[in-house]
C-alpha cells in the first residue's frame, strides 16, 4: 500500500480532508514540513485531529524557501523508500508544492492531487481523467483540534418552546424593544432578566439554524470559548454560535438589540471586529462572521448604510437586522444563504 504525503501550512484543513478521503488506502504519512511549522505544533494538531497513530507517521523537515534544498532533503529521506506515493500538494509554500511536485513526478508516481478553494473535490494533476476524491464532511470538533483550539460549549437554557414564545410576542410589538421591557408579560415572567433582554435570542437563532441547516450538537456549537493549545497566553474567545458550513467555519454573534450601530470598540460591532480579527491573526481561521440583530437601520440614510456595509465588508462582517425576521420565510432565507 502507498503512503499518503502531505505538505504541512497554515491551513490543515485541506490536508485533514484529504487524509479522511483515502485513510482506507494508505499504509503510512509522511509529512513534509519546515521548523517553523514544527513551532506551531501544525503537524501534530493534524495527526490529533485525524486520530492517526504515531507509528504510521514520519515528518521530515525541509527549508521553506530553498527550491534546491527541498528537494535534496527529498531524495535524501524518501529516494529509496519501497513504497509508492500518494501525494498531496495542496499544502506547504509555492516552492514546496513546486519541488515536491517535480521529485515524485521524476519517480514516476501517478498519485499528485491538488484541491482549489473553488471545488470541493482533490484532482489528479499528473492524469486528469484519473481518479478524484470528493471531500467528505468534517465535524467542527476535528476542524478545530486541526487548529490546535480547545474549546468548551454549552446548551440552550430552554427548549425550543420558550423562545419561539418570546419571538413571537416581540414580533407582535413591533419589535419594540422598549414596549417589551416595559410589558406586563417581562414584568411578571419567571424567567431571569438576562435571559429575556438577550439570552432568548441566542437560543432562537440555535433551534433555527438546527432546523433550517439540519445541524445537531456535534456540528453547531452554542456559547463558545476558544482556547489556543499554541498559545496559551492567548485569552479565551467567546462567541455564541459557531458552525461548518462546506467546511467554512461560520461564526455569529447575536444581539437582540443594539443602541449604536458605530464600529467604537465598545460597541456591539467594535467588539465583533476585534474578536474575528484575534481568530484570524492569531489562529489562521477563515471565518465568515455574522452580527445578527432585531434592530431596525431604518435611522440611517443612504450614505450612512453604505458607509456602514464597506467597513463591515473590509473585516468580513456581514450585519443581519431586523428585516429578515419579519416572517419565517425571511428567517429560513437568511438562514440557508448563510
Amino acid at each position: 500500500m502507498p503512503h499518503l504525503v502531505s505538505l504541512i501550512s497554515d491551513q490543515p484543513i485541506p490536508n485533514l480532508l484529504f487524509i479522511q478521503s483515502v485513510e482506507q488506502e494508505v499504509e503510512g504519512y509522511i509529512f513534509i514540513s519546515t521548523s517553523q511549522m514544527e513551532k506551531k505544533q501544525r503537524t501534530h494538531w493534524l495527526k490529533k485531529a485525524a486520530d492517526l497513530p504515531e507509528e504510521r507517521c514520519r515528518t521530515i523537515e525541509v527549508e521553506a524557501n530553498n527550491y534546491f534544498s527541498i528537494i535534496a532533503s527529498l531524495k535524501i529521506h524518501l529516494t529509496d523508500f519501497l513504497n509508492s506515493f500518494i501525494v498531496n500538494i495542496t499544502g506547504g509554500n509555492k516552492l514546496m508544492m513546486l519541488a515536491c511536485f517535480n521529485f515524485f513526478k521524476e519517480l514516476n508516481c501517478t498519485q499528485i492531487y491538488y484541491k482549489s478553494l473553488e471545488n470541493n473535490s482533490f484532482y489528479n494533476v499528473i492524469e486528469p481523467t484519473g481518479t478524484s476524491y470528493s471531500c467528505p464532511n468534517i465535524d467542527i470538533i476535528s476542524y478545530l483540534t486541526a487548529y490546535g483550539l480547545q474549546f468548551t460549549s454549552s446548551e440552550p437554557t430552554f427548549d425550543i418552546s420558550v423562545s419561539n414564545k418570546i419571538f413571537k410576542y416581540y414580533t407582535s410589538i413591533g419589535f419594540n424593544r422598549t414596549l417589551f421591557l416595559n410589558s406586563y408579560w417581562f414584568s411578571s415572567s419567571m424567567l431571569a432578566e438576562n435571559y429575556l433582554t438577550g439570552g432568548w435570542f441566542e437560543d432562537f437563532l440555535y433551534y433555527n439554524l438546527r432546523k433550517f441547516l439540519s445541524l445537531n450538537s456535534k456540528n453547531l456549537l452554542f456559547q463558545t470559548k476558544l482556547n489556543s493549545e499554541t498559545l496559551p497566553d492567548t485569552p479565551a474567545l467567546e462567541f455564541d454560535l459557531i458552525f461548518l458550513k462546506n467546511d467554512r467555519l461560520v461564526i455569529i454573534e447575536a444581539k437582540s438589540s443594539i443602541n449604536t450601530i458605530s464600529v467604537d470598540a465598545k460597541s456591539p460591532i467594535g467588539q465583533m471586529i476585534y474578536k474575528l480579527g484575534a481568530v484570524k491573526q492569531l489562529f489562521g481561521l477563515k471565518v465568515t462572521a455574522y452580527l445578527v440583530t432585531l434592530s431596525s437601520l431604518n435611522k440611517l440614510n443612504n450614505n450612512q448604510l453604505v458607509s456602514l456595509n464597506e467597513k463591515l465588508n473590509l473585516v468580513g462582517i456581514k450585519l443581519i437586522n431586523q428585516t429578515y425576521f419579519k416572517s419565517q420565510d425571511q428567517i429560513k432565507r437568511f438562514i440557508t444563504n448563510l
